[in-house]
């Protein structure tokens, strides 16, 4: 099985972690912990709820299981000790602490990174006392859950572990001659359209189309309202993406 390591290119804008999702079925196999006011900790007293999801968000070195529809081949990522730190490092500069969503699908509010850290003792670290048995360099984040409504299906075990989403790099690509049409010619394969308008392609968030703009060699983004359904269009404008889809 085809094995890749992904990276994060930060030359390039929006790579990295996008946000974190709440899952039933984590893709690093891992449920988080969660506690409330009939759990409490040894090391402090809980007076209150304090509905903390607990878990590692990026795991170094574990195979994560993918399938490329277009070849319709299985093989595996892995993110390194550093691209996991790096990782972390991003998130939180970028202020993305309160992007999350559930099953990679719906955003949701409510949620915020009440901490996050990097492992870097196995069986010291806090990790170990909430159980988990992670290697060093794992991310792990704790978050605080104000929405009553994801506490609640939290507790029912509808979600039961964290994963992350965003864009990265294949390190096969960055082992090359790496050029901005070899990393544009990599979003442009990632990226999926939602739907099309006079052959142009439309996204569901302003993120994709924006990607999708700097890979064409365009800026920006235009809306277009589908059906009462607001989309996201490349380039500031449609004409001007004109030219540009001709020399795709």
């Amino acid at each position: 099985m085809r094995t890749v390591e992904l990276l994060i290119d930060e030359e390039q804008d929006d790579f990295g972690v996008e946000a974190i999702s709440l899952v039933k079925f984590p893709a690093i196999e891992e449920n988080f912990v969660y506690f409330n006011k009939d759990q409490k900790l040894t090391m402090a007293k809980v007076d209150e709820d304090k509905r903390l999801l607990i878990g590692p968000a990026l795991i170094p070195d574990k195979m994560i299981p993918r399938y490329d529809d277009m070849k319709e081949e299985e093989f595996e990522v892995y993110f390194s000790k550093e691209t996991v730190q790096q990782a972390a490092e991003l998130f939180m500069r970028q202020k993305r602490n309160s992007e999350y969503t559930v099953e990679h699908q719906s955003k949701v509010d409510g949620l915020s990174i009440f901490e996050s850290w990097i492992v870097a003792d196995a069986d010291k670290d806090k990790a170990a006392v909430y159980g988990f048995n992670v290697p060093v360099g794992t991310w792990m984040v704790s978050v605080r859950v104000h929405n009553g409504e994801v506490w609640s299906d939290v507790k029912d075990k509808k979600y039961r572990g964290f994963s992350i989403e965003g864009y990265f790099i294949d390190k096969l690509i960055k082992m090359e001659d790496v050029t901005v049409e070899t990393i544009a010619a990599a979003v442009r394969d990632v990226l999926e359209p939602v739907a099309f308008l006079d052959g142009k392609p439309l996204f569901g968030t302003p993120l994709e189309a924006n990607l999708m703009a700097e890979a064409l060699g365009c800026e920006g983004h235009h809306k277009h309202d589908i059906n009462g359904e607001v989309m996201y269009m490349p380039c500031r404008t449609h004409a001007e993406l004109d030219p540009l889809l001709a020399n795709e």
